[in-house]
């Protein structure tokens, strides 16, 4: 998936998404829909992203309700001026996107 979008002409940026998107709907990944639960029973995931050639990243952790962490992280990144979020407030700008 990652060589046919890279094939494409894709972004290097956009590819990353892709493929971490597909692992994390894996059940058999640890990400996303296969993490490991927490000591309560619970899924919180996080991912991180970073575009190299324009020295940005985004990060968002202690996810309870979304699904695909890596793409939250990339609105981080793209529509806020912060590099990480967190919790309630990551879920909350999940919410708003």
């Amino acid at each position: 998936m990652g060589v046919d979008a890279l094939k494409a002409h894709k972004s290097p940026l956009d590819v990353v998404e892709l493929v971490v998107r597909e692992l994390e709907n894996n059940e058999y990944f640890n990400a996303g829909r296969g993490s490991v639960l927490t000591s309560n029973g619970t899924v919180e995931i996080e991912a991180c992203i970073m575009d190299g050639n324009m020295k940005n990243c985004g990060a968002v952790s202690g996810l309870t309700i979304v699904v695909n962490a890596i793409a939250l992280a990339r609105l981080v990144m793209e529509k806020t001026p912060h590099i990480y979020l967190a919790l309630e407030g990551a879920e909350a700008f999940s919410r708003e996107q």
